[in-house]
């Protein structure tokens, strides 16, 4: 029966740990939205990176590489769709991190006159 007892609470003590254990998801803007998202194989994207987190559920952290983040879309994060019981966003290590609603846009300048710079925009680029 004290054999029984020491099983039991050890399983219980492993249950606590797995129930408490939290889940870290890594993001590069030299990511992959087809890696795992671990340190050494990051995903790109943020919005990636929170379909993940919803996956995994419990304690999650979603750290992101130094670089420039920019956003196809608004941002939603919300409690009533998020199937986890933390949420952390942060800055990996002391990198910089920049999370941009612009457009990149890799443009042609050309020098127009007294020096005002000119650059054609693509006519199906929304903004």
């Amino acid at each position: 029966m004290y054999k029984k007892s020491i099983i039991f609470g050890i399983l219980l003590q492993l249950l606590a740990i797995s129930i408490n254990a939290q889940t870290n998801i890594y993001v590069s803007p030299q990511g992959n939205d087809h890696n795992k998202g671990s340190l050494s194989a990051p995903l790109l994207s943020i919005e990636q990176a929170l379909h993940i987190a919803n996956q995994h559920g419990g304690q999650v952290t979603i750290a992101l590489r130094g670089g420039t983040y920019f956003l196809d879309t608004t941002l939603l994060i919300r409690s009533t769709t998020l199937n986890t019981t933390s949420l952390t966003i942060c800055n990996y290590k002391e990198e910089s991190v920049i999370i941009s609603g612009g457009k990149k846009l890799d443009l042609a300048w050309e020098a127009y006159k007294n020096g005002i710079m000119v650059a054609k925009v693509d006519q199906n680029q929304h903004f």
